[in-house]
């Protein structure tokens, strides 16, 4: 049986709509690059066809805010339905992916997709309010929603990953990335984690000008770094250093880390996923969200256990 999926954008600088579809679906190049979307098509066009396609899972409804961007997108990856409303793909898809990342609106339209049963996938990041994360942790927990960034299942760093589970022990890590932190930050705290069994106990930020450093301090004493640097250049930068290692990463296949994380959400549609993904997204959400408090109270160091449902101290 294949899986009916529906796709929900549009937000601003956000092309997921269209890589997510693409990867399900198969695309039309030159209606990519017609849809303004000429990066994409770049790194799409790089994929060979064999690697488009998610056996038994079609993306065949969409709905964005302009309806023009719906007609937009439907016709350059092959999807078949545009609704009206989406909550007209109610009883239409067995599940949704809500692919914008203007986390102020999840909680609003992904609520009522869970609350009748569907399952959803949110862009990241999920929220930065923690009475929202309190509604979303009894679906994670039921495998019913999935949330993170594509990074957490980067290429680049499955060497790194193998190597800390099976011989070596993290004690810093550091990463640079580009933009701010509650848009962009979810990409290295997710990526950093996929390393680590660790949780973290607190959060401090440092900020001069445009960039903030953020301090994660874990519970096995390791310490992780990570600046945002505002507009300055695209990166998505990792350094790792363990007891008797080290790796330098610069994440770049966006295709195989979106791909990875969506064959995921299908596994847990399936029944099939193996991992647990629901604790990984409840600490990374409270970094996210320590780190936006620290950063406003001028750097004072947020303990994740002391957060309480209203997201404050």
């Amino acid at each position: 049986m294949v899986i009916r999926i529906g796709i929900i954008g549009f937000s601003e600088g956000n092309g997921h709509p269209i890589s997510f579809s693409a990867i399900f679906n198969g695309y039309s190049s030159d209606k990519v690059l017609k849809s303004g979307w000429g990066g994409i098509q770049e790194y799409l066009d790089k994929k060979e066809p064999s690697d488009f396609g998610i056996s038994n899972a079609k993306i065949t409804h969409i709905w964005c805010p302009d309806k023009k961007m719906s007609n937009t997108i439907a016709d350059a990856c092959n999807i078949d339905n545009i609704v009206d409303e989406y909550l007209d793909m109610i009883g239409e898809v067995d599940a949704v992916i809500i692919a914008r990342d203007d986390y102020e609106v999840h909680f609003e339209i992904a609520r009522i997709f869970l609350e009748s049963g569907l399952y959803v996938f949110i862009d990241k990041p999920l929220t930065l309010d923690l009475s929202e994360l309190t509604f979303f942790e009894k679906f994670l927990k039921s495998n019913q929603l999935m949330s993170c960034s594509g990074f957490k299942h980067c290429i680049e760093l499955d060497d790194a990953r193998y190597y800390y589970k099976n011989h070596d022990l993290i004690e810093f890590g550091n990463a640079t990335v580009v933009n701010n932190w509650e848009e962009y930050g979810i990409h290295m705290i997710d990526a950093l984690y996929s390393l680590t069994k660790a949780s973290p106990v607190s959060v401090r930020s440092v900020c001069s000008n445009k960039i903030c450093t953020y301090i994660i301090f874990m519970d096995d004493n390791s310490l992780f770094n990570i600046s945002t640097i505002g507009n300055i250049r695209t990166i998505f930068h990792i350094q790792i250093i363990g007891s008797n290692s080290k790796f330098n990463v610069e994440i770049q296949d966006n295709f195989r880390a979106f791909k990875r994380t969506l064959v995921n959400f299908c596994e847990m549609i399936k029944g099939d996923l193996v991992e647990r993904h629901d604790f990984d997204t409840i600490k990374s959400i409270k970094t996210l969200i320590a780190g936006k408090i620290s950063r406003e109270q001028d750097g004072v160091e947020i303990f994740i256990n002391n957060l309480d449902t209203e997201g404050s101290i």
